[in-house]
């Protein structure tokens, strides 16, 4: 059996440091990801109760009657549905980017730990 040196010792240090390095980087990666979330506006019920009751009143009006009132309606329906669609997008994109630098650290931590075990494992 080879001995241990001092030298031996420092370097497993060295990984040593790195590593927690790179878990420091993550748990901020991941805090930041946790406060982006609490700072999104939640999502809405689906379908909301409005929509509902906007959905209800269209049906039954055009059920009874087409008319020049129909399109209105329907205008404010589609306005509605659209501006939920603007609050989902909001909320989704800053999460998905953030889902994304996640795995990138991910990949590099360990693209790193590969690297140096087989440096380490070779030398």
């Amino acid at each position: 059996m080879a001995e241990v040196t001092k030298e031996d010792i420092n370097r497993v240090h060295d990984r040593l440091d790195e590593v927690v390095a790179e878990q420091s980087k993550t748990r901020v990666i991941i805090e930041r990801v946790e406060t982006t979330l609490k700072l999104m506006p939640r999502a809405p019920t689906r379908p909301c109760p409005e929509q509902k009751k906007l959905r209800k009143d269209f049906d039954e009006h055009i059920k009874n009657r087409p008319c020049p009132e129909q399109k209105e309606l329907r205008r404010d329906f589609d306005g509605h549905v659209k501006s939920h669609k603007e609050i989902r997008r909001l909320w989704q994109r800053p999460l998905v980017a953030a889902a994304i630098d996640l795995a990138k650290m991910v990949a590099v931590a360990g693209a790193t730990y590969a690297i140096l075990y087989s440096r380490g494992a070779a030398g």
